[in-house]
């Protein structure tokens, strides 16, 4: 069956549709095992961070560390947040 206008097979017509840049896959590969290891990465000092705030030492050293933790949660968040942009991305095109 012909697509719509132009006269080549359907087929062919959602296989060009699909073609991807291989450089821009190669690109898109890299950033996701890059958010993969940097959301490791932060969900390992999240967890030495809760671990520090067990032992008590101080006030201030307790908000400062608190403060700390609450960063790294945000940071968390996004990082979260691109690696499933990027891997949303790498599975419409895959």
């Amino acid at each position: 069956k012909a697509a719509e206008g132009n006269g080549r097979p359907a087929a062919a017509e959602a296989k060009a549709e699909k073609r991807v840049n291989p450089m821009k896959l190669k690109k898109l590969e890299t950033r996701r095992k890059e958010m993969e290891e940097k959301v490791a990465r932060l969900e390992g000092e999240i967890a030495a961070e809760e671990a520090a705030l067990g032992n008590f030492v101080s006030v201030g050293d307790t908000l400062r560390r608190s403060a700390e933790l609450d960063g790294k949660r945000r940071e968390l968040a996004g990082a979260m947040a691109e690696w499933e942009a990027v891997s949303e991305r790498l599975e419409a095109v895959e």
